[in-house]
């Protein structure tokens, strides 16, 4: 039991060294009704699988641009609100290459978390399964995909990120 407990501390304190995921980036746009940041629907070829597995738990089609941006790290994406509602996700390349399949996972749903669902970070530890101090939710500020918690537990992840639809 102590073995996980530290585990899962030694993971968070791998994943804090990449640094938060995001937080709602607001932009504004003219008052002549600029939509000039309205691009089309596109989803970067890697991230799809993302997408449609969210789509699969949320259990509606999703539509929403979802690209590489030009983001620095250690920021590994963003969604971006403007003002007249558009929401779009930019993701940070060399951060995404050096993510295995369960960390770019949280990194999306966590974007999707804040695009689609309008959810907020949300940084409390709890004992998740057999790991204490663990991230309560998906929308955690840090990456922690990769992390055993995460692996051990995407059930309960996932029916706490969808728990308010």
């Amino acid at each position: 039991m102590l073995m996980k407990q530290t585990l899962v501390l030694i993971s968070l304190l791998n994943s804090c060294g990449r640094g938060p995921v995001d937080d709602f980036v607001k932009k504004n746009i003219n008052p002549q009704d600029d939509t000039s940041h309205h691009r089309p629907t596109v989803v970067e070829p890697s991230i799809q699988p993302y997408l449609d597995r969210f789509e699969l738990l949320y259990k509606a089609d999703v539509s929403i641009r979802i690209e590489f941006g030009d983001l620095k790290s250690p920021t590994a994406a963003v969604c971006n609100t403007w003002s007249d509602g558009y929401r779009d996700i930019d993701v940070n390349e060399e951060m995404w290459r050096k993510e295995g399949d369960l960390g770019r996972e949280q990194v999306i749903f966590h974007e999707l978390g804040h695009c689609i669902l309008s959810r907020g970070h949300n940084d409390t530890l709890t004992t998740v399964g057999a790991y204490k101090n663990a991230p309560k939710s998906i929308m955690n500020s840090y990456t922690f995909g990769d992390s055993f918690v995460y692996k051990d537990n995407n059930s309960y992840y996932y029916t706490e990120l969808f728990r308010e639809k």
